[in-house]
């Protein structure tokens, strides 16, 4: 189990130590314990910021009294911080909490230490706060020793647990798991002295004016006491013991040291008086004013409750009024409503209606409806004429677009055959270039005047004086598309051969692109001029 031992040993391996002068991190831990320990005993709260709230809660009991309880509360900041699990921490507002007291590192220095500074209480209870945190977030079983309870956590569930006696001193029952006593005790050593330890303190002396020995004790409540011996008390009163002889100077030298003496014992013990008194009046002063806190919480509690209990009666007779106005309303538009419905006297269907105003009423609305079936037709002949309009339109439209689509398979046609009869032409002009061409390329091949050898056959290759066919073929240009230049208009006839044209009349070039062979512009031999 990691202790409080544990704790201090791993912080001054880690952090070293508190300071150069020997300061120690167990020191810081005794002067925060016994700062908590003196606030609690006077009824306050200690807040450590970024730690825990640590002193009592008010709480009312069934009887109506309110009472003190023991209260721990880690800091939000503490929680978030490690990721603890503080469901056995009952969280109470700063209202339901005694007097709080911040925790003043220079006041613990100053009241509940010796040789530490304020820096010193700061620094080492920042590292042992921190040290607790990550024991507690390790998961492992951790349990802390206060001088008022003890801090335990396991696998991250915190709880705290106060002594029994704390419980008890306000009459409570204690809790199961509340330790009967703590061994870790660090206001015993600024507790004031046991009878024992007293007694052993003593301090003796001698006076001049006095023969009899001094000795003085410490007293419990501290200063000292003197123990004054009967030879002393007998020159202090002015007698002489049996068997001893007074001198005068010895006389005047005990009255003067009896009236200074007693003159400081009045004095003490004014001031003894005067400081009890005045301790006296603080602490009642202290539980009036306590009282008087906690009369004040409670009839401030009392007022809390009663203000809502009238504002709750206010609201609810608010409540009930209204609903009181919204049925008398209702009420009232219901009866309103069959007055109005009593007050009238139309449809009245127990006088019968007189006949002229009938008559009139009649005529007026027989003119009403011929006037709308005028309005009517008009509007039904003008819809009609509209649509008639736009049908003879669409036939209009429809014999236009016939004409035109006649026209132009007419001029389709038409340009069809003027190209099919310049193309036959082009055909047989051709052929007769080309039968002039062999004419006047072969010299047996007679003028059109020698028809007989060459027609006679029915074909149109020249033939050789005995009748057979020249082996040379025609030029393959021949078969060529003829020219797409328009025809030219024919000759008129004249005395020249009929296989014999005008030059004019002769095709320039051949109707393929690609084979662009130029007719020759020069007369045959033979032709005529």
């Amino acid at each position: 189990m990691y202790d409080t031992e544990r704790l201090l040993a791993d912080i001054r391996r880690t952090h070293g130590p508190l300071s150069k002068r020997g300061a120690d991190y167990s020191q810081a831990w005794d002067t925060f314990n016994r700062y908590v320990s003196e606030a609690i005993a006077k009824r306050q709260t200690v807040s450590v910021g970024s730690f825990c709230k640590i002193g009592w809660r008010l709480e009312e009991s069934l009887q109506g009294r309110a009472r003190m309880r023991p209260h721990f509360q880690l800091a939000d900041a503490f929680v978030r911080a490690y990721r603890l699990d503080i469901k056995a921490l009952p969280a109470a507002h700063e209202r339901a909490l005694s007097q709080i007291e911040e925790f003043s590192p220079s006041k613990a220095a100053l009241r509940y230490s010796q040789n530490l500074t304020k820096e010193n209480v700061f620094m080492g209870l920042r590292a042992i706060v921190a040290a607790i945190g990550e024991a507690c977030a390790s998961g492992q079983q951790v349990c802390i020793d206060f001088e008022v309870g003890r801090l335990s956590c396991s696998e991250r569930a915190v709880r705290f647990d106060f002594l029994a006696e704390m419980y008890a001193q306000e009459g409570l029952e204690a809790p199961a798991e509340a330790p009967r006593d703590a061994d870790y005790r660090p206001s015993r050593t600024f507790a004031p002295a046991s009878p024992e330890a007293m007694s052993t303190l003593n301090l003796s002396g001698k006076n001049d004016g006095f023969s009899a020995p001094l000795k003085a004790h410490a007293a419990s409540l501290g200063g000292w006491t003197e123990s004054l011996g009967p030879e002393f008390m007998s020159q202090l009163l002015g007698t002489v013991p049996e068997g001893s002889v007074a001198s005068p100077h010895a006389a005047s030298v005990t009255s003067s040291a009896r009236s200074g003496k007693l003159r400081v014992h009045a004095d003490a013990h004014d001031r003894h008086v005067a400081r009890v008194c005045s301790d006296a009046e603080q602490v009642v002063a202290e539980q009036e004013s306590w009282e008087a806190g906690i009369e004040q919480l409670n009839e401030k509690h009392r007022q809390e409750l009663q203000q809502r209990k009238d504002a709750a009666k206010d609201l609810q007779e608010t409540l009930k009024a209204q609903m009181r106005d919204v049925e008398q309303q209702r009420a009232e538009g219901r009866q309103r409503l069959i007055d109005m419905a009593s007050t009238h006297d139309f449809p009245n269907f127990t006088e019968n209606i007189e006949k002229p105003i009938y008559d009139d009423f009649k005529e007026k609305s027989k003119l009403i409806k011929e006037g709308l079936d005028q309005q009517v037709e008009h509007k039904r002949q003008a819809k009609l004429a509209a649509k008639l309009q736009e049908r003879e339109t669409d036939a209009s439209h429809a014999e236009a677009s016939r004409k035109e689509i006649a026209i132009m398979r007419l001029e389709s046609a038409l340009k069809k055959e003027v190209h099919r009869a310049a193309l036959t032409e082009a055909w047989e002009h051709e052929k007769r270039l080309n039968t002039i061409k062999r004419a006047i390329e072969d010299p047996l091949c007679r003028v059109p005047g020698a028809g007989a050898t060459g027609r006679a056959n029915g074909s149109g290759r020249p033939r050789t004086s005995t009748g057979r066919p020249t082996r040379r073929a025609a030029s393959w240009t021949s078969w060529t598309q003829p020219s797409l230049e328009p025809p030219q208009a024919p000759a008129a006839p004249s005395g020249r051969p009929r296989n014999c044209r005008p030059r004019a009349a002769w095709p320039r070039w051949t109707a393929h692109p690609w084979q662009r062979r130029a007719c020759s512009t020069a007369a045959p031999p033979g032709a005529a001029p």
